[in-house]
């Protein structure tokens, strides 16, 4: 009976530790996909909320002052008046016509609104608006007040 050949060995030795800990990392990836989704869940829902108030401060804002504000969020944008609220989803914005705005809206860019505010701007062009006062927010937002200087600033 011929003897194993020695020089085989540390080579099957270390393909058990190199399966062993690849199995390792496979739980630990494992857990932390599971974590990160649960997370990337949360920050989406709060993102949701913070944009319904948002919508909620800006519908006061345009009540109070009796101009429209323009919110931009995930799904698009949101013309708010005192009368009601327009949506235009985030694919339309390029091609959408404003109703006649004053010289410098208010614009509000949610947490999620930076692409519907990139959009906005060839739109807002082609309706001859050439200054726009951008607010951008980054969490919930209740009310909006002027500051000292007579800006508008976010509680």
């Amino acid at each position: 009976m011929a003897e194993p050949d020695a020089s085989r060995l540390p080579s099957l030795a270390m393909a058990d530790i190199m399966i062993g800990l690849s199995a390792i990392l496979l739980v630990i990836v494992a857990a932390l996909s599971t974590q990160a989704a649960q997370l990337a869940s949360a920050a989406l829902q709060s993102s949701a909320e913070a944009e319904a108030r948002i919508a909620r401060a800006a519908r006061a804002h345009a009540d109070q002052s009796g101009d429209p504000v323009l919110v931009a969020g995930a799904a698009g944008l949101s013309l708010v008046t005192p009368s009601g609220i327009s949506a235009i989803p985030l694919d339309a914005i390029a091609t959408w016509t404003p109703p006649p705005l004053p010289a410098a809206p208010l614009l509000i860019v949610g947490p999620r609104g930076l692409e519907a505010d990139f959009l906005l701007g060839p739109a807002l062009a082609r309706a001859g608006v050439a200054q726009v006062q951008r607010l951008r927010v980054a969490g919930a937002c209740d009310r909006l007040r002027r500051d000292a200087a007579g800006g508008l600033r976010c509680e």
